[in-house]
């Protein structure tokens, strides 16, 4: 029997698991975007605006992680203990915002922050298997590695003479960026990969057929 393959069935099959795999990056990329390019349009860099910038990002990123870990296949539960993480972040940087707003509380809060988020996002790489997933694992390593290095940049900070509010301020604000886009190119790679491994299964059932 000679079956006759539709090129848009085909796609809808073959990336029935691996169709959403941009969306966590895409979201994640959202959630950083905004809080760090909102530093480039703010004069004012005090410490009651890095608390609310960093709110703003920890609070976007847990929805983006709680909404969206399905989509990290295998690695589901380590991204629903990020997004906790990342909630809890929130709430105490939204606490620190109304009660102290300092810098020792801030640079110790973003490094703490960043130090659990480092393991936990790099540990997921660990346990992914599926082929949908695989290829966001070394996006997920790559922020995970480079929040661990602004972990120390921020608890360095003092001995590094940039404690100051402006300097920590700006500083999670360029991560934030930096990061964001970073989300933006993984998400744009996941969802142009899908669709061209579709069109090539496609073209490849065609000619057998």
């Amino acid at each position: 029997m000679v079956w006759k393959y539709d090129r848009q069935v085909v796609n809808a099959l073959t990336s029935r698991s691996s169709s959403r795999a941009w969306l966590l990056p895409a979201a994640r990329s959202l959630a950083a975007l905004l809080p760090g390019l909102g530093v480039v349009f703010v004069q004012d860099h005090s410490m009651p605006v890095g608390f609310t910038i960093a709110t703003v990002f920890f609070f976007g990123t847990a929805v983006a992680m709680f909404a969206l870990a399905q989509q990290s296949g295998d690695a589901r539960m380590r991204f629903l203990l990020l997004g906790s993480v990342h909630g809890l972040a929130a709430i105490a940087a939204f606490a620190a915002l109304l009660v102290s707003p300092q810098e020792v509380v801030f640079f110790a809060l973003i490094a703490l922050w960043a130090f659990a988020t480092a393991a936990v996002e790099f540990s997921a790489t660990k346990l992914v298997n599926a082929d949908d997933a695989m290829r966001l694992t070394r996006d997920w390593r790559t922020v995970a590695i480079g929040t661990g290095l602004f972990g120390l940049l921020m608890a360095f900070s003092p001995v590094l003479g940039i404690a100051d509010a402006v300097s920590l301020t700006g500083l999670f604000g360029a991560y934030a960026a930096i990061v964001g886009v970073y989300h933006a190119i993984a998400a744009a790679s996941a969802a142009f990969g899908t669709r061209v491994t579709g069109e090539a299964t496609a073209k490849g059932l065609e000619s057998e057929s």
